[in-house]
């Protein structure tokens, strides 16, 4: 359950900052649901590691901040 939370969180934070009109709902940037629960379990177990967990929203963030773009990219 946290992969799928953290993944929507993410995915919603990076979209919000760098991608423009959101007032309407584009499927080109919003990543696929298997991607985003990667991206959530991936960072859900950085999270669990003593002293790596400082550091997994910062490398978090920049994961979703990578798929975001590429995706939105792939989409233009």
């Amino acid at each position: 359950m946290n992969g799928l939370l953290i993944g929507r969180d993410l995915q919603d934070m990076v979209a919000s900052r760098h991608v423009s009109g959101l007032s309407q709902i584009d499927s080109h940037w919003q990543l696929p649901k298997m991607t985003r629960f990667g991206l959530g379990i991936i960072t859900a177990l950085l999270l669990a590691v003593p002293f790596v967990n400082f550091l997994a929203p910062v490398l978090g963030a920049a994961m979703a901040t990578h798929l975001v773009h590429s995706r939105r990219e792939a989409g233009q």
